[in-house]
């Protein structure tokens, strides 16, 4: 999300100007690629689907517009990456450089020199000047001028420095050979005075920079603590665990910010809460709790069998496969008692990335039993009012089969990741169409054992498509037109507008 405080500046696609504050989600290269996709995913769709017949070239032909799709996304990000990032952290230090040599002309040079110093000062903040306008884009003709008029000058006063530097360095050549006779040099007055405040002033400076690094690494080594045997890890695991759940129950209990509403409906999911805490291990910072880690990749093929079997009929304990999974997550959930840091962490690199993607395994299949009791819930809702199937289609079940998307969409905004769940809003519907269809065609092909299959291309379906299009359309046009690069809050409105419409229309057709 874009936030734009600032007084003429710009900012990824947002232009601020005098007391003016931009919101919204820049408009830009990875957003406009993705509609670009989607639209054109959804006119191939179409084509093939109008013609009545789907056959393997269709389902070949999805395939490989996702690949294409995977790759040039894969290639934008390592662009962007090791090429992108380095580059613009290259010229922030340039034009910093810049600032501080600004700053150490402007303290220094008096005299006769002072002139000289002005104009050397004046070339360096044009240089500086016309670097920053450079990494923004903004070149101006009125600093060309100035850039080139105080060149010669600033090379005319290195000049002049070098010729001083020459003659101080001869000089001081002839003070040590007319010291050569003397054993002893003797340096007294206010010369060692000074020597000596300086010498000191140093040696304090650096002892207290060592004394806040010795203060930082200690800090970090007892937020970081690891226990040095199995009971020294038993106990400060369930100390930490003891202060989890505490910190818990106070958070929706005894928070000023929770209402009595916000309470009673935390006190109604609370088991819910609590098993899902217990199931899904979350070793993230913020979020980061030893024995809670431990336990949870302990508890979770419990949780696991259970989905299995709820979804697919699946027992994962009938065969060696669940006991095999249930003795990996043992061996790790006690490694991670006894070997990862306590108190607040981090966890090592390493340790981090196999824990969180296997916690985001669990937690995907959390939010698909969630959505699945939802649909059919909404399903018994349906019968018990008899409302008819193409209404309870197009309204309560596309919304229950969306819920998860748009819980995890609505979170990321929440948490200031908007740019990622509006990219999310439209690979979805990408990997839906290329995989879901694609992939659906080619079991029923080969079920049926034909070529080619003819299918019908309903009105609903085809209204789907158009107003998907026209979707992408109003992305682009708040976004470019209205927002200047910055898609903002009225474009949600618009949406929302969009889609009644579109509901109306396929219930008429």
């Amino acid at each position: 999300m874009i936030i734009q405080p600032n007084k003429n500046e710009t900012r990824s696609g947002g232009v601020v100007g005098d007391d003016k504050v931009v919101v919204g989600v820049p408009c830009q290269g990875p957003l406009l690629r993705d509609i670009a996709m989607l639209m054109l995913v959804c006119i191939v769709s179409m084509s093939y689907l109008e013609r009545g017949v789907v056959d393997y070239g269709f389902v070949h032909t999805l395939l490989a517009m996702y690949a294409v799709y995977v790759l040039t996304v894969l290639g934008a990000d390592i662009y962007h990456l090791f090429y992108h990032l380095p580059m613009v952290r290259r010229s922030e230090s340039g034009v910093s450089l810049c600032n501080a040599a600004v700053v150490e002309e402007g303290g220094g040079g008096g005299g006769s020199g002072e002139e000289d110093d002005g104009h050397e000062k004046n070339a360096t903040t044009a240089a500086c000047s016309s670097d920053e306008d450079r990494n923004d884009g903004l070149v101006t003709n009125e600093q060309t001028p100035l850039v080139v008029a105080t060149t010669h000058q600033h090379h005319d006063q290195h000049q002049h420095n070098h010729q001083l530097l020459n003659t101080a360095s001869n000089h001081a050549k002839q003070m040590i050979s007319s010291l050569d006779d003397v054993t002893t040099p003797v340096i007294s007055g206010p010369l060692l005075s000074e020597s000596n405040s300086q010498e000191d002033t140093q040696s304090t400076t650096e002892s207290q920079i060592n004394n806040e690094q010795s203060n930082d690494h200690s800090r970090m080594n007892a937020s970081a603590t690891k226990p040095n045997s199995w009971g020294e890890a038993w106990k400060s695991n369930v100390q930490e665990f003891k202060e989890h759940w505490n910190d818990f129950f106070l958070d929706i209990y005894c928070n000023e910010e929770n209402g009595k509403m916000d309470v009673i409906l935390l006190s109604m999911e609370l088991p819910f809460t609590i098993i899902r805490k217990l199931a899904t291990p979350v070793p993230c910072d913020g979020y980061y709790c030893r024995p809670l880690v431990a336990l949870s990749v302990v508890l979770s093929p419990i949780w696991l069998w259970y989905y299995f079997k709820d979804q697919f009929e699946v027992d994962l304990f009938s065969s060696y496969i669940g006991y095999v999974i249930f003795g990996s997550t043992l061996f790790v959930g006690l490694a991670v008692m006894r070997f990862a840091p306590g108190d607040d962490g981090p966890m090592e690199l390493y340790m981090v990335i196999p824990l969180t993607l296997y916690g985001f395994a669990i937690a995907a299949t959390w939010l698909d039993s969630i959505a699945d009791k939802l649909v059919e819930l909404l399903e018994l809702f349906g019968i018990l009012l008899e409302i008819p199937r193409t209404i309870m289609g197009l309204t309560v079940l596309a919304f229950g089969n969306s819920s998860q998307d748009l819980i995890a969409n609505v979170s990321l905004s929440r948490k200031g990741l908007s740019t990622m769940a509006v990219t999310a809003c439209l690979a979805g519907p990408i990997f839906n169409l290329c995989i879901g269809l694609s992939l659906g065609f080619m079991a029923l092909l080969k079920s049926t054992g034909k070529d080619e299959i003819h299918v019908k291309f309903p009105g609903n379906i085809k209204t789907g498509f158009y107003f998907t299009l026209a979707n992408c359309a109003l992305i682009v046009f708040a976004g470019i037109v209205v927002g200047k690069g910055v898609i903002g809050k009225g474009y949600g409105y618009l949406a929302c507008g969009l889609y009644v419409v579109y509901v109306l229309t396929s219930l008429n057709i």
